[in-house]
């Protein structure tokens, strides 16, 4: 009996002995990774750190990490106002340029948004900023009852994408062409898109789960999953857009194409390509992407920038470029912030009639930083 009982003992503690063994090089292979993840990070490879994160899950600040990534390369704390330009500062506040008629029409409404965390600025007409604490403000002077007074059937139908924007809150990600369309991702992780079109003018989009990142076409939704697939939803795009076959795609950003950056660093495009805007299949070690109805920024791992698409007001004259962390791209001009806080300009809107805006008066500029559990 007792040697029964000496030999189980035995047993047990090899047993653990050998699970310890086991455990080791789990662990071992989870902290390699993360460091490689590390490394990653610092040498500025965003997307393959994203995907190493990806498979480490809950480990150290993995998560977290991957949040603080998709900020700095999403780069939502600038934003391209077809006539202005808009920013982020360093104390979280909005600052914008604009030469028109009304040099402070913007600024006379945004010089009281506090914790602002991201921008959208692609109607022109106004700029929608996200808070800290999810709600959406904006400078458009259009409410409800102006637009559905309208005795135009599709400016009257805009009245409940305007009642739908300003009730929203809990939104984690948002952008919108408004008050003509938007979409907006919850921190429940649901995802709404508005559009005159729609019942009530909102819509749930059913089946979106897993939705990390959101963009407005203006004629269509798209959204990226976690893990690395893309959903779209369109409303009247005169034109094919197919995502099915898509996979590994850590950034989404949408135009009159849909571009999409993968975990390698290369660049996939789907749609119009009317302009050239989708011509990206080449393009390597992309860390970010920016696309409008006419042409497409990337942004590359040392700081340069790469542009296809139209050029008819110098908008891809990008090519002298450097220290670029976040770009914008545009109809009349693109823009980048540098990593000083500064912004760089390339493209002319005065053909429009509307100066082009002086960015070299943008000071105090947001530029993220990923902050690394040790």
């Amino acid at each position: 009996m007792r040697n029964t009982i000496v030999i189980k003992i035995i047993i047990i503690f090899i047993v653990i002995n050998l699970a310890g063994i086991m455990l080791i090089p789990l662990n071992k292979s989870e902290k390699e990774r993360y460091d490689k993840a590390i490394n990653y990070i610092k040498e500025k490879h965003y997307p393959q750190a994203i995907a190493v994160l990806k498979e480490l899950n809950n480990y150290n600040d993995s998560r977290d990490l991957i949040k603080q990534i998709r900020y700095l390369i999403e780069g939502t704390y600038i934003s391209n106002g077809i006539w202005a330009v808009g920013a982020i500062t360093d104390d979280n506040r909005v600052q914008i340029v604009y030469a028109g008629e009304d040099e402070n029409k913007y600024n006379q409404v945004t010089e009281s948004w506090k914790n602002i965390k991201a921008l959208s600025f692609r109607s022109g007409d106004s700029i929608e900023g996200l808070t800290a604490d999810g709600k959406i403000l904006t400078t458009s002077t259009y409410t409800a009852e102006d637009l559905l007074n309208s005795k135009v059937a599709s400016t009257a139908a805009m009245a409940d994408v305007v009642k739908a924007v300003t009730s929203w809150d809990n939104i984690k990600a948002f952008q919108a062409f408004y008050p003509q369309s938007a979409v907006t991702l919850t921190n429940d992780g649901f995802v709404y898109a508005c559009y005159p079109s729609y019942e009530n003018g909102i819509k749930k989009l059913e089946g979106w789960d897993n939705i990390v990142a959101i963009a407005d076409g203006r004629s269509y939704v798209v959204g990226l999953t976690e893990d690395g697939r893309v959903y779209c939803n369109t409303y009247g795009y005169d034109g094919i857009i197919d995502v099915s076959e898509w996979k590994d795609i850590v950034a989404i950003s949408a135009g009159s194409s849909v571009i999409g950056r993968k975990e390698d660093g290369t660049v996939r495009s789907t749609g119009w390509n009317r302009y050239g805007e989708g011509d990206v299949s080449n393009w390597t070690d992309i860390i970010a992407i920016s696309t409008c109805s006419t042409s497409t920024l990337g942004l590359k791992r040392d700081g340069t920038v790469v542009a296809t698409g139209a050029n008819d007001f110098g908008q891809i004259d990008v090519s002298d470029w450097i220290d670029i962390v976040a770009i914008a791209a545009g109809e009349y001009f693109s823009i980048g912030l540098k990593s000083d806080g500064s912004m760089v300009l390339s493209g002319d809107c005065s053909y429009s009639g509307v100066r082009t805006p002086d960015v070299s008066l943008m000071k105090r500029l947001y530029v993220p930083e990923i902050s690394i559990n040790n």
